[in-house]
């Protein structure tokens, strides 16, 4: 993980000044989260020297070696490519759940949806998947099968690079991924990243196009106080951590701006632009606050009065 841009929590004094000044969170309310936050913040640092993509020390005892490793790399990848998609991604598992739809459609259409950690772009992911018959290919499922993610505390950090691979990556070896399977097949497909880098979600379009697919960007909005504060929610309640300040000051803001950036600048490429704005009270639905072409954010209920 590169820390050039983000702040460190690795004591007492850091992370009270975050949680207290920055995001201005009740103490009583998070009794004692900081030790955890300093927990994870230590294993991350050591874990990401050594992901499990590329070095045992931190791998699962029952698939240490690289022959192991990539037999358990097949097997996720199919588990993911037949088997159905559960109504919560947090009840994946080995052996259980997919990326597959009640009904796969193939009409090489794609829809790569951005934004924050904790903004929602799960729940739209699986709307979207439902709705036009997509295939999810999402780090996240594969990160879940991985034993390792379970059993860290920051397990989500050390498997993130062999969880990313697993879906878009094509090896000497033979190792297909979830996307080329997919591709294949010409199945329509959602596609959930963060978007904090426009050559990046430009990459992945211009490859889609040259698939002959239809390619549909959204942003999941949601402000990066109100993200990390839902990222903390959800580690007190889960212990599914994933760092904080890389939240608040590295991706920060860049989903937005990739957005109006690929927008204004390389709208040819893609057929339709859309922003969903999740900041709504509890129980509400998300809403439409921008869209170009026939977006799929339409599908929501549109507010153009929003600023974004």
């Amino acid at each position: 993980m590169n820390n050039e841009f983000a702040r460190l929590l690795r004591d007492q004094h850091q992370v009270g000044h975050f949680l207290n000044s920055v995001l201005k969170i009740d103490p009583k309310e998070f009794k004692d989260i900081a030790y955890r936050i300093i927990t994870c913040e230590t294993g991350i640092i050591d874990g990401l020297e050594n992901p499990t993509s590329r070095s045992a020390k931190f791998r699962d005892p029952r698939y240490q070696n690289d022959k192991e490793r990539l037999a358990l790399r097949e097997r996720i990848v199919k588990e993911l490519f037949e088997m159905p998609l559960l109504d919560r991604d947090d009840k994946l598992r080995l052996g259980k759940g997919g990326a597959r739809p009640i009904e796969v459609k193939s009409e090489r259409k794609a829809f790569i949806i951005i934004g924050l950690p904790a903004s929602g772009k799960s729940a739209v992911a699986f709307r979207f998947a439902n709705e036009f018959g997509a295939m999810i290919l999402d780090a996240d499922f594969s990160k879940r099968k991985l034993p390792e993610f379970a059993k860290y505390p920051w397990g989500a950090s050390i498997v993130h690079k062999e969880a990313s691979e697993m879906i878009f990556s094509r090896d000497k070896t033979g190792f297909e991924s979830l996307f080329y399977k997919a591709t294949r097949a010409n199945y329509n497909l959602v596609i959930p990243k963060i978007g904090a880098s426009h050559v990046k979600v430009l990459w992945i379009c211009n490859l889609l196009k040259e698939m002959k697919y239809e390619v549909h960007l959204t942003l999941v909005y949601l402000s990066r106080e109100k993200a990390t504060l839902r990222a903390l929610t959800r580690y007190k309640n889960t212990d599914r951590y994933v760092p904080l300040a890389r939240i608040f000051d590295v991706y920060s803001q860049n989903p937005c701006l990739t957005y109006f950036f690929l927008k204004n600048k390389k709208g040819d490429r893609f057929d339709s632009f859309g922003v969903i704005n999740t900041d709504v009270p509890v129980g509400e639905q998300p809403k439409c606050s921008d869209f170009l072409g026939d977006s799929p954010a339409k599908k929501y209920e549109i507010d153009l009065d929003l600023i974004i």
